[in-house]
């Protein structure tokens, strides 16, 4: 049977596939991935013919699970579905089960219409682009007849969860912590889960949008935005609570708010964990992306560490890490990675429990976690901006940046959008590889230096994107 041509190959993106539901991304679509991702693993050495797949809580989600493993099955492998999980957790299934690969129906962050797939191969390590999501593009492209030499089967597996966190709790040392008294919030998304599992453990726990609700109707799923932490903020300080915990929809994303309601901004709870990471391994690497502030190198570098920079991106932080041994890594989006007792990937709930290490370690000192960010070195940084732009002018806009930049005199680095380094600061736009958004980020040592360096983008995108000011 031939196939029929995609409703929109605009859903095939750096390290993901990802649209909105029945307009960009529809079931037949899903069938049609599944199909080319199991033929894709049969090329790159799968070996069992077995995958994982798992589906977040958003209400498309079930319908595209079942078409992604009527096309995995159709390629003659055994679909393990674990149904409604965080995403971390399919990962973690894939390495720990030595399965082939593994398929998660996620749009992560997005607001409710949205709807993806994230594909990840041999030890739960996601596909980028570069990496495998473009040769299944062409495979879906080229409209290949299904293979009728085979069909695969299925195993609903309901246990998955209880496996996961006796894992992850027994590689954060869970043990051996203080019980602490912490306000979590889900976000109505598929970490509900730790809630309760947290309360077993002897913690005091405040749980917040704990159901899970693919309508998200408190808020948007994205604990990088300080609008969608108003009430973990509130709860934190209303309960006393040593810390608060916010997750994204699939569980991959992490946001934290200090003892007295402060936002521990992604720059802040990389740099404290890996100063963690390397009292235990002195002397080892840690990853962030080209978006993270200048306090993370001093951090790593005043604790014998070294930093490694990748793009931006779950798939290639995950490359980087495993490209160079890397304890950690981070993202400023909030996705942390751990591969000292972990498999590398990132995952929001493993990241927590070490945050919940690294607060009981702070109180046995006298400390808590608001001094412990206190204490940090202090730069001028903006927010991540994220402005509105229209993916056709994406790739306009980065290329009269380059332009005037290059003209200008500037040395510009081009490995994720366009960055400059000036010994007085940074500065940096990039196109967001999930949303129609160009994302800023501006650091320097002052108010002065971080207006500076603002001034040698803010112009150029003003005038292609016909807005008055970054701000608007």
């Amino acid at each position: 049977m031939l196939w029929r041509k995609l409703t929109s190959l605009s859903i095939f993106k750096s390290y993901d596939i990802r649209g909105v539901y029945g307009k960009e991304l529809k079931i037949d679509d899903a069938s049609k991935i599944g199909y080319a991702f199991g033929e894709w693993l049969r090329e790159h050495g799968a070996s069992s013919l077995k995958v994982g797949l798992g589906y977040d809580v958003r209400l498309s989600s079930p319908a595209l699970k079942e078409a992604v493993k009527s096309g995995l099955m159709a390629s003659g492998f055994k679909v393990i579905d674990f149904g409604m999980i965080p995403t971390p957790s399919l990962y973690f299934a894939v390495a720990h089960l030595a399965l082939d690969g593994g398929a998660m129906v996620t749009a992560s962050h997005l607001p409710s219409k949205f709807n993806g797939i994230k594909l990840v191969a041999k030890g739960g390590i996601s596909l980028s682009y570069e990496t495998g999501i473009n040769e299944i593009q062409k495979r879906v492209e080229s409209g290949l007849e299904y293979r009728t030499d085979a069909m695969g089967s299925e195993e609903r597996v309901s246990n998955l969860m209880d496996y996961y966190w006796a894992f992850i709790r027994r590689a954060a040392e869970l043990d051996g912590l203080d019980r602490l008294k912490v306000v979590v919030d889900a976000g109505n998304g598929s970490c509900g889960y730790f809630i309760d599992y947290l309360k077993t453990e002897g913690y005091e726990v405040t749980g917040l949008y704990q159901d899970p609700d693919g309508t998200f109707p408190n808020h948007v799923p994205d604990p990088a935005l300080e609008e969608n932490l108003v009430e973990l903020k509130r709860e934190v300080v209303a309960r006393g609570a040593d810390v608060g915990i916010a997750f994204d929809g699939d569980g991959d994303r992490i946001g934290v708010v200090d003892n007295t309601g402060n936002h521990v901004t992604a720059d802040q709870l990389i740099a404290l964990l890996a100063r963690e990471e390397l009292k235990r391994n002195p002397g080892g690497i840690i990853v962030h992306d080209i978006l993270a502030s200048a306090l993370i190198d001093e951090v790593v570098a005043g604790a014998g560490g070294r930093v490694v920079v990748s793009r931006t991106g779950h798939s290639y932080i995950d490359s980087a890490i495993m490209a160079n041994h890397a304890l950690m890594g981070g993202e400023v989006s909030g996705h942390i990675y751990f591969l000292d007792g972990y498999y590398g990937f990132d995952d929001a709930s493993f990241a927590a429990l070490k945050v919940l290490s690294l607060v009981s370690g702070a109180k046995r000192e006298g400390k808590d976690l608001a001094q412990l960010v206190g204490e940090l070195p202090v730069y001028c940084s903006s927010p991540e901006y994220r402005v509105p732009c229209p993916e056709e002018k994406k790739g306009v806009v980065i290329k009269k940046l380059i332009e005037a930049l290059t003209a200008a005199g500037y040395k510009v680095n081009t490995i994720d959008g366009v960055r400059v380094d000036e010994p007085y600061g940074w500065g940096i736009a990039r196109p967001s590889n999930t949303e129609e958004v160009l994302s800023l980020r501006f650091e320097g040592r002052d108010e002065e230096s971080l207006k500076k360096i603002e001034q040698l983008f803010v112009p150029i995108i003003d005038s292609e994107l016909g807005i008055s000011s970054l701000r608007d």
